[in-house]
């Protein structure tokens, strides 16, 4: 397979042409909040942004976009959609609790909620959990438009996420970037997904940073307080839940790991599982799916200067949520590894059901083991090659910045291994999982 580090060969033919042809008019798309908030009105029918804390959010990410990155025709088209979606969202669901207030009366269980740094199992992990039918988990489409149309007006909702998906694919990407981003994540429109959407809704979220780098952004971000974006978050989890009650409920989001403290100040029963992995494989397998996602928005990434940029801030996200997880009972933290996941995945799954305190059933064990056997046939063949130096990292680099974090989980301290020779292949075939 192609490196996704031949930037450009996962843009379709189409997104290579359009962006030669349509430089020059690329600042026409407009970033301006103004006009975004005025367009999603018209597109929506609907006036209510449901308070305005998210104004700045959106002001500074607007900007940082506008003013630092060299987003392309394309990049700047997506990201405008991105933006206008996630404010025709807040403005559904203030009006779909005006029109049923009872809503905000909806009991959220307690969640379970799965962090970890990027690459470390925790999509693989959430969705061997929704297996049991029990458990109640988010799917892609629920998030990305939570809120049921009025009585009487078809609810497509899925199948138009389910369209933008395959529409997405066709047009943006090429046989290679298809290939691509079926090694690193891949998710259809039913699957359990990462809960990130429902903190872009408050333009505070991480995976702006993924898909369109600002400085300017990332730095602000870091300096929030998230308390009151985990209580929208909340509201939004009111809403899905009161479309499909929960006796359980399992979130994952590695940057819920950052947030630890606003977590447990909205969620104080909360449990969390907190999945590791050697950082010497994680930090360049995130590069690599960092810069695979930009490409579609911009031509101008250097790898191996944004090795250095995602080593120092998972390391400065590592430490802050270990100072965080100091400050809360240690029975409400659950430490899984990575390779006991890949290892022995229905064994892991009986520890994390002894921790939550929930029965193992034989029917559940059934099911697990079949899903395993198909997952494992899905992926065979499918493999995600990276190397630390083409991000301008070395192993000695990560190694050193993670000390304490390999101290305190000494189990993620690498030995001998394929990545000590400069390369690494994540081989789904030889696991049961992708390293999500």
């Amino acid at each position: 397979m192609s490196s996704p580090l031949d930037l450009r060969k996962v843009q379709s033919p189409a997104v290579r042409i359009v962006n030669g042809v349509a430089t020059r008019w690329r600042k026409a798309i407009s970033m301006d909040p103004e006009y975004l908030m005025e367009k999603a009105r018209r597109r929506s029918g609907l006036a209510d942004f449901g308070g305005a804390d998210f104004r700045e959010g959106l002001a500074v990410l607007a900007h940082s976009m506008d003013r630092e990155l060299p987003l392309h025709f394309t990049g700047r088209l997506l990201m405008q959609r991105e933006l206008l979606h996630c404010l025709e969202r807040r403005l559904k669901i203030t009006d779909y609790f005006q029109r049923h207030p009872e809503t905000e009366n909806v009991k959220v269980p307690d969640p379970v909620i799965i962090v970890g740094m990027p690459r470390t199992g925790t999509t693989f992990l959430q969705r061997l959990l929704a297996q049991d039918s029990r458990t109640r988990t988010l799917r892609a489409w629920e998030m990305h438009d939570p809120a049921p149309p009025a009585s009487g007006v078809p609810d497509r909702r899925f199948e138009k996420f389910r369209y933008g998906q395959w529409r997405y694919r066709k047009v943006l990407l090429s046989a290679v970037g298809h290939e691509t981003a079926r090694a690193i994540h891949y998710s259809e429109a039913a699957d359990p997904e990462e809960c990130h959407v429902l903190l872009q809704t408050c333009f505070r979220s991480g995976i702006f940073i993924l898909r369109a780098y600002g400085s300017e952004y990332a730095e602000w971000l870091d300096k929030q307080d998230f308390t009151e974006a985990y209580r929208y978050y909340r509201k939004q989890l009111q809403l899905l839940t009161s479309q499909r009650p929960a006796e359980r409920l399992v979130v994952k989001h590695p940057g819920h790991l950052r947030r630890l403290d606003e977590i447990f100040a909205v969620f104080p029963g909360a449990k969390i599982v907190w999945m590791h992995r050697n950082p010497v494989e994680v930090v360049p397998s995130w590069c690599s799916l960092w810069t695979s996602s930009l490409t579609l928005r911009t031509n101008a990434i250097e790898p191996e200067r944004l090795g250095p940029i995602a080593l120092n801030a998972l390391a400065r996200i590592i430490a802050k949520a270990m100072e965080a997880r100091a400050r809360h009972p240690e029975d409400q933290f659950l430490d899984v590894y990575y390779r006991d996941l890949i290892g022995e995945p229905a064994g892991t799954a009986r520890r994390i059901y002894e921790f939550l305190g929930w029965p193992w059933e034989r029917e559940w064990e059934e099911l697990l083991t079949n899903w395993l056997a198909q997952d494992r046939e899905a992926r065979r063949g499918i493999g995600h090659r990276y190397s630390a130096d083409e991000f301008g990292l070395t192993t000695d680099e990560i190694r050193l910045a993670f000390r304490s974090y390999t101290e305190r989980f000494s189990r993620t301290a690498d030995k001998s291994s394929p990545e000590e020779r400069g390369t690494r292949l994540e081989a789904a075939s030889a696991s049961a999982s992708p390293a999500a």
